[in-house]
């Protein structure tokens, strides 16, 4: 239902869904949260894959393929005993000068994707985990995106963000310190744990939806 809310959304048809699931599972809490897994999980091909097809650059599959096809390969022919490189594709996109194929836009887009990832990565080693979440959201420019919506929608994703803001800043490990790769963790748990309640969203009313 997440791809058809989607659809809908970009040819300008007022739409509303009564549940999209828990609060990782809204698109902007969920590509908050892709962000942050790819800052502490440079392997995390599916958070990096959110982000590069996402609304904040656009790029398709075939805009892809011609960085994944290396990584693919390295991949086979790499020994099975687990110390291999798996950051393949970011590695590729770290090495832009070097590849081949990508059209001149899917090479803009990427090259914005990496300078805003490393701008990134190195706010990420001084910051608290809520003030990241705030770095992420004004680097990859949410806000703008998020008062473009309708009333509804734009106070439905304002809610949504605070409460994950709220989250992160009143969050605490059981043990250790709180660093991001835990705050992962602790948001993996809750999603396999079947008995854990689901954190909350906010779904407005639209009149006209």
């Amino acid at each position: 239902i997440a791809l058809v809310r989607e659809a809908l959304e970009r040819a300008g048809v007022p739409v509303e869904v009564a549940s999209l699931g828990g609060l990782l599972d809204v698109p902007e809490v969920a590509d908050l949260h892709a962000w942050l897994r790819l800052l502490a999980r440079p392997d995390d091909d599916a958070a990096l894959m959110r982000v590069l097809l996402g609304a904040s650059y656009h790029l398709g599959l075939g805009d892809l393929a011609p960085l994944a096809a290396p990584a693919l390969g390295r991949s086979r022919g790499a020994p099975e005993d687990g110390d291999e490189d798996h950051r393949g594709l970011l590695e590729a996109i770290d090495r832009l000068e070097d590849c081949s194929g990508p059209s001149p836009e899917a090479l803009r887009r990427l090259t914005a994707f990496r300078t805003t990832y490393r701008r990134l990565l190195e706010a990420a080693q001084g910051l608290s985990l809520v003030d990241l979440c705030r770095r992420v959201l004004d680097e990859t420019a949410a806000w703008p995106e998020i008062e473009a919506l309708g009333d509804a929608a734009r106070l439905s994703a304002r809610l949504n963000l605070y409460g994950f803001l709220d989250l992160a800043e009143q969050w605490s490990p059981l043990e250790g310190p709180a660093s991001l790769d835990a705050f992962l963790d602790y948001l993996d748990l809750r999603d396999e744990d079947e008995a854990a309640q689901e954190l909350d969203t906010a779904q407005l009313s639209g009149e006209d939806a």
